[in-house]
């Protein structure tokens, strides 16, 4: 994690306005379970980019705090229909929220989960979003493939996939909220 901590610091100090340089600082500092940092940092960057990414980074984030209303706050910001991985993504989560399950799972098009497919990190998205619905065996299916392409950097049986963090953490999340 620190190398790749000190490669996106090289490459925010050769492109400091890059939205992908600070996503994919987001991401890191996600995955290493520095919320408040997300959360903070990624409201400041939303002042000035609109990146869908971004957003469904920060949105996550206040997820994982358990604080839904936030990430809806995060999330209804956006417009409805931004076709990119990661707009359909946020509008997943949006939906979710919002208590449409149904509509969240639409989202995901087939087209969009082949591409999904060939991108490690959209793996990993792609089952966060699953695992929020409870549509468990797809997102454990999803952290798999997350996982293969990370060369093993996440548990890949079923049974420790379900019990440890992201996607587990994200469900775990969601199932303790009042309803």
């Amino acid at each position: 994690m620190e190398e790749a901590r000190t490669a996106n610091e090289k490459f925010l100090s050769v492109d400091p306005l890059s939205v992908l340089a600070h996503s994919s600082m987001l991401q890191l500092e996600l995955l290493s379970g520095h919320i408040g940092t997300v959360q903070a940092e990624g409201l400041r960057l939303l002042t000035s980019s609109d990146s869908p990414l971004l957003r469904y980074l920060v949105a996550v984030g206040f997820i994982h705090d358990q604080r839904p209303q936030d990430a809806l706050r995060v999330l209804r910001a956006m417009p409805e229909q931004v076709l990119t991985f990661a707009g359909q993504a946020c509008r997943f989560l949006r939906l979710a929220l919002e208590g449409q399950p149904d509509a969240a799972r639409a989202c995901f098009d087939p087209d969009l989960l082949d591409r999904a497919r060939n991108v490690e990190i959209w793996s990993l998205n792609v089952s966060e979003c699953y695992a929020f619905v409870d549509e468990t065996d797809l997102a454990v299916d999803w952290l798999e493939r997350h996982s293969e392409r990370a060369s093993g950097t996440i548990p890949t049986s079923r049974r420790t996939a379900a019990s440890s963090g992201g996607s587990a953490d994200i469900l775990a999340s969601r199932r303790s909220w009042p309803t």
